[in-house]
């Protein structure tokens, strides 16, 4: 990978990082309803597609191979992650 896709690449995580983050806690604030259980969980689920499109890019698509590639301890540790 040359340089400059690399450079790009970075970019284009971030800005779709500052995206998912700042869409995700918009809509949990429209659901004024909503106990800090239910905030956490919604956020979480929003960091989910990104989370997988980052897989993606990385891996050239092939996201479920680097599931079994990482392990169960990996997973493990997501599932974690994305319950913090």
């Amino acid at each position: 990978m040359s340089d400059d896709a690399g450079l790009f690449k970075g970019r284009l995580l971030v800005f779709m990082a500052g995206l998912f983050w700042s869409t995700g806690g918009l809509l949990v604030r429209l659901a004024e309803t909503a106990d800090s259980w239910q905030i956490v969980f919604y956020r979480s689920l929003f960091v989910i597609p990104f989370l997988v499109m980052v897989l993606a890019l990385r891996n050239r698509g092939k996201v479920i191979e680097t599931f079994r590639q990482a392990g169960g301890r990996a997973v493990l540790g997501g599932f974690f992650l994305g319950g913090a």
